[in-house]
């Protein structure tokens, strides 16, 4: 059924919780999946320290992709720039992608009008399927 699943990840423990969701969709339905991170760049692209800044997420992105999926599904990982919610949506055009697989920090009351949830924003606007994942529910 999905051939591609994108997983946003924002580098945050509560953001890892979907790993394993789309490890399980992943393995069931033979998928890629393409764990995708989104950051704002602190300096120009060409500065290098922000260069190292992005080789050392790629790293941690390969380690968490290697801690929850191994070599049971296969897997790949990239970095965009810009806003995530719109950054996401695209990416999920460029990559082909069936599925979005995405965590929900599940901010309520006044937390919630002050932090735009980038989830939210993918759920309401994309036109793929958004599977979210609450910290600390347990998931079927």
């Amino acid at each position: 059924m999905f051939k591609r699943i994108l997983c946003p990840i924002d580098l945050t423990t509560l953001s890892t919780v979907a790993l394993d969701v789309a490890s399980k969709l992943g393995v069931q339905n033979d998928a890629t999946i393409s764990l995708v991170h989104v950051a704002l760049s602190p300096l120009p692209r060409s500065v290098e320290p922000a260069r190292d800044w992005e080789r050392n997420a790629n790293a941690r992105l390969g380690r968490l992709a290697q801690r929850h999926f191994g070599d049971r599904v296969r897997w790949d990982t990239v970095i965009f720039h810009g806003d995530p919610a719109k950054v996401i949506m695209r990416a999920a055009d460029d990559l082909d992608a069936d599925l979005i697989v995405m965590a929900t920090h599940g901010h309520k009351g006044f937390n919630r009008l002050l932090l735009a949830s980038v989830t939210e924003q993918v759920v309401r606007e994309s036109s793929l399927p958004v599977r979210t994942i609450r910290p600390g529910r347990p998931q079927r």
